[in-house]
């Protein structure tokens, strides 16, 4: 899994070009399609993500961080599509986990990005 450090103004740039979110914020959480705007001021966590990429934003030591996460050549990954209970969230989310071997050879899941939603 590559992994990049962005700054949040590219986080948000490039988080503006995937069709799904994640965000939860002080005061709300949301699931969807991607929201045109997001309030930096109180977000806590946003994960923007589609098929290949998640862009995270996130809070560290009290200031906000991002990321981007995207699958290289050779990764051993699976995937996994969870029903979601509460509709207002939508139908379902798939997930894609990269998998690492232990000292023991035995594979164990190191990252968990999101990669699918339905409605």
């Amino acid at each position: 899994m590559k992994r990049e450090v962005l700054t949040v103004e590219e986080a948000l740039q490039r988080g503006q070009a995937l069709p799904w979110a994640w965000v939860r914020s002080l005061s709300s959480v949301s699931l969807g399609l991607r929201p045109a705007e997001i309030n930096t001021d109180a977000l806590l966590e946003a994960r923007f993500f589609g098929p290949e990429t998640e862009i995270r934003l996130f809070r560290s030591g009290g200031a906000l961080r991002a990321a981007a996460l995207t699958p290289e050549a050779g990764d051993k990954t699976i995937q996994r599509r969870f029903d979601i209970e509460n509709p207002i969230f939508g139908a379902s989310i798939t997930v894609r986990y990269t998998l690492e071997a232990d000292e023991d050879g035995q594979m164990n899941r190191t990252v968990a990005c999101l990669i699918g939603w339905e409605g």
